[in-house]
């Protein structure tokens, strides 16, 4: 969906069927939705893989079958991981795309909670603030505010490192 890789897990009594949402056996669903997405940092852009093709990151092998247990259903997508891009826009405009394929495809949760870490949380911050109505709800876990005031400081430290390198080798007395 908008050129990345997507996935939706949630327990199913039977596989899969072409059926409409009306159609389908839903009942080991509970009706609720997890988005979850992923940290990082990248940079420019390339598709990345779906959340359960390479297998789950450390905290989402707890979260994950933790909240399938439950009856959650998980979607995630490649886009949704600022790992593999950093353009939220972007990113933005593909999370709304997964969950208007899941309502079309299981129908329309009671309610949608984003969860995710560093760029994940940062994600959650930026989609709820520009699109109304994605999330009903937010879990940053390790909260990131966002990279460009974070990344200032980072690239002062060599700045500074290096005055005061030439202030130390120039003034040895001061």
């Amino acid at each position: 969906i908008n050129r990345f890789a997507y996935s939706i897990a949630m327990l199913a009594p039977q596989p899969e069927t072409t059926a409409t949402p009306a159609n389908l056996d839903n009942s080991g669903w509970n009706g609720k939705l997890v988005y979850y997405m992923r940290g990082g940092v990248g940079i420019g852009h390339q598709q990345g893989t779906a959340m359960f093709t390479g297998g789950v990151w450390s905290e989402e092998k707890v979260i994950v079958p933790a909240l399938l247990a439950q009856g959650y259903a998980v979607a995630a997508s490649s886009g949704n991981e600022t790992g593999v891009h950093y353009n939220l826009q972007l990113g933005g405009e593909t999370a709304v795309k997964v969950k208007e394929h899941f309502v079309q495809t299981y129908g329309a949760p009671k309610y949608t909670v984003a969860l995710g870490g560093s760029g994940g949380a940062v994600q959650q911050y930026v989609y709820a603030q520009n699109h109304h109505g994605l999330f009903d709800a937010g879990i940053p876990i390790q909260s990131y505010p966002d990279m460009v005031t974070q990344a200032i400081h980072v690239a002062d430290c060599n700045l500074l490192e290096q005055y005061f390198l030439e202030d130390v080798t120039l003034n040895p007395a001061s």
